[in-house]
């Protein structure tokens, strides 16, 4: 009887053992398929910051379209794309003083 009674306890033991190693796995891929998957970041605004915090490009959605905005290391906007309807797609240049001096259309 004791025999049995021992031979009982050790498989328990094994199947525990077994199930908490089947536990694991199961975890280890599940965590592992939400790293290894599509990466996808959602936003209305990115800005692009510089190593003092300014900002040194900006990607924004607006109403009618979206822009993509460059800054120079000053803080002044210099470049500017944006895109809409087709009548309101422009690209746009500033100089140094941040007054327009190129414009498309």
């Amino acid at each position: 009887m004791e025999e049995r009674l021992n031979r009982l306890e050790r498989e328990n033991r094994r199947l525990k053992r077994a199930g908490g190693v089947v536990l694991g796995v199961i975890t280890a891929l599940l965590l592992m398929g939400h790293v290894v998957g599509e990466k996808v970041v959602e936003a209305e605004r990115f800005v692009l910051l510089d190593s003092s915090g300014q900002p040194r490009a900006v990607l924004a959605v607006a109403e009618g379209g979206s822009g993509l905005y460059l800054y120079d290391n000053t803080g002044n906007l210099r470049a500017g794309l944006v895109g809409g309807s087709a009548d309101e797609t422009a690209l746009t240049l500033y100089d140094t003083n941040g007054k327009l001096a190129w414009k498309t259309p």
